[in-house]
């Protein structure tokens, strides 16, 4: 039955420039905010050997399109889709899972905060022959403010 799933997929994903192949069981899908870069996410579908009827789908937030995103943040998203496999077991739920999240995109965009945050590194280097601290500050700005 996948590769049925792998076919939809492919035909599927040619008109649209969002979705594309990893792999010949992995596929993913970018979520494009215009309006706020940092809330924009891509989405990460694969499919298990025993997929569809055996298993559901693996769905994951890790790629590194997604470094501005929170670990708490991917987990509440992923717990939002992951509520929905009950819906959909032993079905394809690749495109159930991309048109969920497109069909709920405000509540998945809420969920990224982007919250402003201050962090100071302490760094030693030793400068000929003594030591000396030196301190960066690495600053992410709140673009939602």
């Amino acid at each position: 039955k996948q590769w049925y799933q792998r076919r939809v997929a492919i035909t599927a994903g040619e008109d649209d420039a969002n979705f594309s192949k990893v792999s010949d069981n992995s596929y993913c899908y970018k979520f494009i905010c215009d309006d706020d870069e940092f809330k924009s996410f891509m989405l990460q579908v694969t499919w298990p050997k025993k997929y569809p009827e055996g298993e559901p789908a693996i769905v994951d937030l890790n790629s590194f399109f997604n470094s501005h995103i929170k670990v708490h943040e991917k987990e509440r998203m992923l717990n939002k889709i992951r509520d929905q496999y009950k819906d959909w077991a032993g079905m394809a739920m690749t495109f159930s899972i991309i048109n969920h999240v497109t069909d709920h995109i405000e509540e998945f965009k809420d969920t990224i905060k982007n919250e402003h945050v201050v962090e100071h590194v302490e760094k030693e280097t030793v400068v000929l022959g003594k030591k000396e601290k030196k301190y960066r500050l690495r600053l992410c700005v709140d673009t939602t403010a």
